[in-house]
């Protein structure tokens, strides 16, 4: 069954290139297993919205928790979904950190 999961947690890592490696390969092994969603860094803060089957999530959920960059994991949300909503994206990653606000598109204004 389709699941969205959303969870937040702190992660130290030491260079923007490690970040990078770490996008990169989560975003190889998530397509893979079917995985789609985003990322999103503030300081040194993540919050991630998965979405794919039940299972597959429970199990890279678990691997999350027992990794040692990960800190302060804290599950904030799991629900069934009728539809993915990251469907074309893959695992997008925004570095809010570097966004600026005038990028953030205003709802109320056209794309």
């Amino acid at each position: 069954m389709l699941t969205t999961l959303i969870y937040r947690s702190q992660m130290h890592l030491t260079q923007e290139t490690d970040l990078i490696l770490l996008v990169e390969k989560a975003n190889a092994e998530n397509a893979a297993r079917g995985i789609t969603g985003i990322l999103l860094l503030k300081d040194n803060v993540y919050l991630q919205i998965l979405e794919g089957d039940e299972c597959v999530l429970e199990q890279l959920f678990s691997t999350i928790k027992q990794d040692d960059r990960h800190h302060q994991v804290v599950e904030l949300m799991r629900d069934y979904a009728p539809r993915r909503r990251f469907e074309n994206v893959g695992m997008m990653f925004f570095d809010l950190n570097k966004l600026q606000t005038a990028d953030v598109p205003d709802k109320g204004s056209p794309a």
